[in-house]
């Protein structure tokens, strides 16, 4: 029996397969032992992690990979005097893949000004990146703020309580103010607001000014239908518009589930969906599907 040369997964797999037992796939499935127990007779249990938790952790570990090999393909390529090189990764089992492929790394040694001018274009690329500012470092905040980290976006979170930031994961950048609607204010256009902070009041006065944005490219409010009624209640007595660019409640796709990774990485979905879409300048959806009924969610420092 012979495998087709053409899926790439398949010839891998053989390998891999011959590599580790000495025998081809074929040969091994035939020597491989049924189960000791039928299935009718036990009880199966199923395993599995939640799919975003588990991507983040699996990204951050391939990255790992790559970095330890190329510091010791860079620490090497210093000894002995070289100025550039080029290291190519097949991205299989030596490294714990199986994807295929591989990836090809180039090693420059810089000097003082290189090294100045490599690192003032990264920091020039990062100042770029679209902006998500996160209002309320409650555990919903701090989940979207880690959810958001490895996707190209720079989003930072901003709470009035340093006990709460100081909770963040590594990496994540925080701000420290007594004046949220001021980061509002100083933001680039473009940029994505999601407000959940623990008083209902603040989040009303937050969402307001980023309304007031017409270059807002998402703006969300954690809570329910019925606080999305009363902010729309408090906005037309304070004369203002725009309400219908307001996503409230957020992550409804979640269909009522609470947990904060969970409203996070519905949420990440929404912003990263605002940002990058061709609709971009279109407002975006501003409620759960219609027939579904919105969870009446607690303020974010109640969770």
């Amino acid at each position: 029996r012979r495998i087709d040369l053409q899926n790439r997964m398949r010839v891998q797999r053989a390998w891999e397969v011959q590599r580790a037992t000495g025998c081809g796939l074929a040969e091994w499935h035939a020597k491989t032992p049924p189960p000791l127990l039928p299935l009718s007779q036990c009880t199966p249990i199923l395993v599995q992690a939640e799919t975003d938790w588990l991507n983040v952790r699996i990204a951050r570990r391939f990255d790992q990979m790559l970095e330890q090999g190329a510091l010791d393909e860079a620490r090497a390529l210093i000894a002995r005097g070289g100025s550039r090189a080029e290291m190519t990764v097949p991205l299989g089992p030596d490294i714990g893949q199986c994807c295929g492929g591989r990836v090809v790394l180039e090693l420059t040694v810089l000097d003082g000004a290189a090294r100045e001018a490599a690192l003032a274009a990264e920091a020039a690329r990062q100042a770029a990146l679209p902006r998500v500012l996160i209002f309320g470092a409650g555990h919903t905040g701090r989940a979207l703020a880690a959810a958001l980290l490895p996707l190209p976006l720079r989003a930072a979170l901003i709470d009035g309580r340093a006990e709460e930031l100081a909770r963040a994961a590594p990496g994540v950048e925080t701000c420290l103010t007594a004046l949220p609607e001021a980061e509002v204010r100083a933001a680039p256009p473009g940029s994505a607001y999601v407000v959940m902070t623990h008083d209902h009041a603040l989040d009303f006065l937050i969402a307001g000014e980023a309304l007031a944005r017409d270059d807002a490219a998402y703006v969300g409010m954690i809570g329910s239908a019925s606080k999305r009624a009363a902010f729309e209640g408090w906005l037309r007595r304070e004369g203002r518009e725009g309400a219908d660019r307001l996503t409230c409640p957020i992550g409804a796709a979640g269909q009522g589930d609470k947990r904060p990774d969970v409203i996070a990485a519905h949420v990440a979905g929404e912003v990263l969906g605002a940002m990058f879409s061709t609709r971009n300048a279109q407002a975006p959806a501003t409620g759960p599907a219609e027939g579904r009924a919105a969870p009446d969610l607690p303020p974010e420092g109640a969770r």
